[in-house]
């Protein structure tokens, strides 16, 4: 933000009263990585991607036709 989006803002919405909230947003990996036990559960199944281990085959073609009858 600087002074010129005030300005704007002042412009866009005079003689209204607004509230401006400013928030920080986690990033998706920060908040995956955020517990011990996300953590471990994440990176373990990095692990198990680059072994080949617990893998879930899916139909493509299958998945596709759902998604168009939803």
């Amino acid at each position: 933000m600087n002074s010129d989006f005030i300005k704007a803002i002042k412009t866009l919405f005079k003689n209204k009263k607004i509230a401006i909230t400013v928030s920080v947003e986690e990033d998706e990996m920060e908040y995956l990585l955020s517990t011990d036990t996300n953590k471990r559960r994440l990176l373990q199944s990095v692990e198990n991607v680059k072994k080949g281990i617990n893998m879930v085959p899916v139909d493509i073609n299958k998945l596709m036709h759902e998604a168009r009858n939803v």
